[in-house]
């Protein structure tokens, strides 16, 4: 796995192998802005397009940052730029954190989501995140 980028909030891996991103949120997003969310989400989808990988797997058990729905709105929007970075499957270990996991579910409800078709499943556990790719 090669380690691509890491802060306070977000560490973000690439394996070439599994043709697979991996980002692991960190439990101090607590502390995370909308600014601050907004910037490590560009940084996601620029790790995106440089790797072109297949499978993006989305780490959110330590995830405490919930989503205003201004923007999960602001978020759908750059989901075209990850179907053209050729994202197919996209899977999310789930939050503990009930309000941030909801507000991730309602961000794959929205239109740019819905049509650009990604396969998308929702685990407990990163193995079997793993398998399912």
């Amino acid at each position: 796995m090669e380690n691509i980028f890491e802060n306070s909030f977000i560490s973000i891996g690439f394996s070439r192998n599994k043709n697979l991103v991996i980002n692991n949120w960190k439990e101090a997003t607590d502390a995370m802005t909308d600014e601050e969310y907004k910037t490590l989400a560009l940084k996601q989808v620029a790790v995106l397009e440089e790797k072109k990988p297949f499978n993006w797997l989305v780490n959110l058990a330590e995830l405490k940052f919930a989503l205003t729905p201004q923007t999960q709105e602001w978020a759908d929007g750059l989901f075209p730029r990850i179907l053209n970075a050729g994202v197919k499957k996209i899977a999310f270990i789930i939050s503990s954190d009930v309000f941030a996991q909801i507000s991730v579910e309602q961000l794959m409800e929205e239109k740019n989501v819905k049509t650009a078709n990604f396969e998308i499943h929702y685990f407990d556990n990163e193995k079997d995140a793993l398998k399912w790719f």
